[in-house]
């Protein structure tokens, strides 16, 4: 393990497209090695410029929980947005219609 830290992230809790968002958006600071259990995520996480192993974990859950929000409300306003989408577009004139 040396200079590492394990976070263990439960799959009740957050998706794998949470803790591959978090893991590419800190990319640049950390390095992140997941393993698949069978209820939860095993992060590795290791520094790339020397930062506290600590504060990397906080980041990286501060980054996964972020993530987790932003999927979760994106699928709760999914039809909203859509809705939104379809009355934007539809006055526009791209459809050949006379609006």
């Amino acid at each position: 393990m040396g200079n590492s830290v394990i976070v263990t992230l439960e799959k009740e809790l957050f998706s794998v497209d949470a803790v591959n968002l978090a893991t590419y958006k800190l990319s640049g600071q950390m390095s992140v090695e997941v393993k698949v259990a069978r209820s939860t995520f095993e992060c590795e996480l290791s520094p790339l410029d020397g930062a506290e192993l600590e504060s990397l974990k906080i980041q990286f859950l501060r980054e996964v929980n972020d993530q987790e929000l932003r999927i979760r409300i994106a699928h709760q306003t999914e039809n909203e947005r859509n809705l939104i989408l379809a009355f934007a577009f539809s006055r526009t004139g791209l459809d050949g219609g006379s609006n």
